[in-house]
């Protein structure tokens, strides 16, 4: 079988790493999924009033149970 050509770049000492361009990642927001994908997993189709404080209520109830996150959770 034949060998095949290919272009290997020259290794460099220093990796050049192009400059951040502003909008290249679009708009700076969340994917919300469809129903079709949050439904089966329990989730709400809308936020509730108060998703702030049961966030935040769930986040003390896991701290609570779990280690790991207390060694990395970061000191009010």
């Amino acid at each position: 079988m034949a060998s095949k050509e290919f272009d290997i770049p020259e290794l460099q000492d220093y990796i050049e790493i192009p400059p951040v361009t502003p909008g290249t990642i679009g708009a700076p927001e969340a994917y919300v999924a469809t129903p079709q994908f949050q439904q089966p997993l329990g989730f709400p189709d809308e936020l509730v009033e108060n998703w702030q404080e049961k966030a935040i209520d769930k986040m003390g109830e896991l701290l609570g149970k779990y280690r790991s996150l207390q060694v990395f959770s970061i000191p009010a």
